[in-house]
């Protein structure tokens, strides 16, 4: 898929530079056709055949317009297949992944509730009886006071900082 796509956009870059040359033509002979008759010494049939060049030229400039326009619209359509698939393999990637992360989250689960179920064999259901606050629980003197200490420097150089 990748390689048609960048024949594509290949063959696309050639047309627009055939494009651009025959334009190139066409502004030349435009050129020649007002040089002709700027000069009232050219004969009227030089005129002619400049301005009917000119018009030829502007013929296959149209064809190469046209020619340019396919191109460009199969390189949309090459452009939308891949797009189209990549799109797909990337659902179908997220997919995997979303499945992987479910059975994963699955797995810790079971391990959890099997680390609670023998948590709760061995010292029984706490979560049954409620569990004290945390300020009613005894804290040893002098664990936790460097923490506090800590806790209370870093409350009082907020208040310097507002």
């Amino acid at each position: 898929m990748v390689e048609n796509a960048r024949r594509a956009f290949s063959d696309r870059k050639e047309s627009l530079q055939i494009r651009l040359a025959a334009k190139r033509t066409v502004e030349a002979k435009t050129i020649r056709v007002n040089q002709c008759k700027s000069n009232r010494e050219t004969p009227l049939e030089q005129i002619r055949q400049a301005e009917m060049a000119r018009d030829v030229a502007k013929q296959v400039l149209q064809q190469r317009i046209e020619e340019a326009k396919k191109v460009g619209e199969s390189l949309i359509k090459e452009v939308e297949t891949l797009k189209a698939g990549r799109r797909r393999d990337y659902m179908n990637a997220t997919k995997i992944i979303a499945s992987s992360l479910a059975n994963t989250c699955t797995e810790r689960k079971a391990i959890w509730e099997q680390a609670r179920q023998q948590f709760i064999d061995e010292i029984g259901d706490v979560g049954a009886a409620e569990a004290p606050p945390m300020a009613a629980v005894a804290v040893p003197a002098g664990v936790g006071e460097e923490e506090r200490g800590r806790n209370e420097s870093a409350a009082s150089t907020k208040s310097i900082d507002m």
